[in-house]
C-alpha cells in the first residue's frame, strides 16, 4: 500500500485553483497511484485533495491539527463533507481550544511519518508548506512538487529548503 501525504498552500496563495486541482488529480493518477492519502484539513489544497481522492476512489485520512479545529466560514460545507466521507480521522492534538501555532508543525510531522511519498503544492516560499517539505527531506521521503506560480510539476530534488 502506498500512502501519500498532501501538503500545500491555502487558496489565497493560489492564482489558478482549477489548474492546481487538475495537477493534484493527475499526480494521484500518475505517477503516484496511492492507496491512501493523508491531508491536514486546512483550507485550499488539503480539502481539495481529500475531495479529489474521494472522486478517484482513494481512501483518505483527515489529520486534524487539534480536536477542536474548525474550518474557515467559506469552507464549512466542504470541511464537513471531507470529514463525513473520511476513512480515518485523527486528532493529532486532543485540545478542544487552539493550543498555539506549534500544533501545525506537529500535524505536519505526523502526516510525514505516515507517508511513503509527499505531494506538495508549494511555490518555494517560506511557511507551513515549506516546513512540511523540509521535514520530509529530513526523513528522506520522495517529494512530488506542483509549483502553482511557475505552473510546473515534477520530482523535487531532496535537499534542504
Amino acid at each position: 500500500m502506498q500512502t501519500v501525504t498532501m501538503t500545500g498552500h491555502r487558496p489565497e496563495k493560489i492564482d489558478d485553483p482549477v489548474w492546481v486541482k487538475r495537477q493534484i488529480k493527475d499526480a494521484l493518477t500518475v505517477p503516484l497511484v496511492p492507496n491512501f492519502l493523508v491531508q491536514g484539513m486546512a483550507s485550499g489544497v488539503d480539502l481539495w485533495s481529500a475531495q479529489i481522492a474521494r472522486q478517484l476512489g482513494i481512501l483518505y485520512e483527515c489529520a486534524k491539527p487539534w480536536a477542536g479545529h474548525k474550518p474557515r466560514k467559506d469552507d464549512q460545507k466542504l470541511y464537513d463533507e471531507v470529514l463525513h466521507f473520511a476513512d480515518k480521522i485523527t486528532n493529532v492534538n486532543e485540545a478542544e481550544d487552539y493550543p498555539g501555532p506549534w500544533v501545525y508543525q506537529n500535524r505536519n510531522k505526523y502526516m510525514v511519518q505516515q507517508a511513503d511519498v509527499v505531494l506538495a503544492v508549494w511555490d518555494g516560499t517560506p511557511g507551513g508548506t515549506a516546513n512540511c517539505v523540509q521535514y520530509a527531506v529530513k526523513k528522506n521521503l520522495p517529494i512530488f512538487r506542483i509549483d502553482p506560480k511557475k505552473k510546473i510539476r515534477g520530482w523535487y530534488a531532496n535537499r534542504p529548503v
